[in-house]
């Protein structure tokens, strides 16, 4: 396997190749939303489409992306910024309600809620990013036919998103588990490549699509 991505992703290594760990593997497990003990991680510290490969301890495998987006620190900037000026005679109280209205957001975010009046905010186009990548994610998945989805690490307050596909390798010999890994390989890559590649000109018009909408649905 780590022959395999040092030679698919020769030309964007440079002199990060990829390694393999099996000792005190710790990975943060979507489902359960915490970190979970893995059996084993290959990975680089190159900044390339496709960085990461978990087995988890139950036989679940994830492929994983370049982190794309860290929407809560844009979040976090304009929350102090509102409550700016509070900050010289309330300033623990203020924390407290940045705090509380970080997790509310937060809480929608992960959730995919509210859509509509979030992004009518200051911090509004950490949604509509959120849902361009949904969108490409889905696209490039059908694609390769494995589900791709978007990844949120809530584990520090960067909220720091990937692109990451995931399959269940239990009863699987070592050659169909090595075919199925690939393939998500080439779906997370594509999609990571996507969302840069289009990001100019995609994302501006679905950002703008969304925002008219949103407005409509006021009047």
């Amino acid at each position: 396997m780590r022959n395999y991505l040092n030679e698919r992703f020769r030309n964007e290594l440079n002199t990060e190749q990829f390694k393999i760990e099996t000792r005190d593997v710790m990975c943060y497990d979507e489902n359960e939303k915490k970190l979970a003990r893995g059996r084993w991680e290959i990975g680089t510290g190159a900044f390339i489409s496709c960085r990461y490969i978990y087995e988890y301890e139950d036989g679940r495998v994830q492929v994983e992306s370049l982190c794309f987006d860290a929407p809560g620190d844009e979040v976090g900037e304009v929350l102090v910024r509102l409550h700016q000026r509070e900050f010289k005679t309330k300033k623990e109280e203020v924390f407290a309600k940045i705090d509380r209205k970080e997790k509310e957001i937060l809480d929608d975010f992960i959730n995919r809620r509210n859509i509509e009046k979030h992004i009518r905010k200051p911090y509004g186009r950490v949604f509509t990013r959120l849902l361009w990548a949904d969108k490409i994610a889905e696209e490039i998945g059908k694609k390769f036919g494995v589900e791709v989805k978007v990844f949120i690490d809530v584990t520090s307050h960067h909220w720091r998103t990937y692109f990451i596909s995931s399959f269940d390798s239990k009863g699987m010999d070592e050659e169909r588990k090595f075919e199925e890994i690939k393939k998500r390989v080439e779906a997370v890559s594509a999609t990571r490549k996507l969302y840069d590649e289009d990001f100019k000109k995609g994302y501006k018009e679905f950002h703008r699509e969304m925002l008219e909408r949103s407005k409509a649905g006021q009047r």
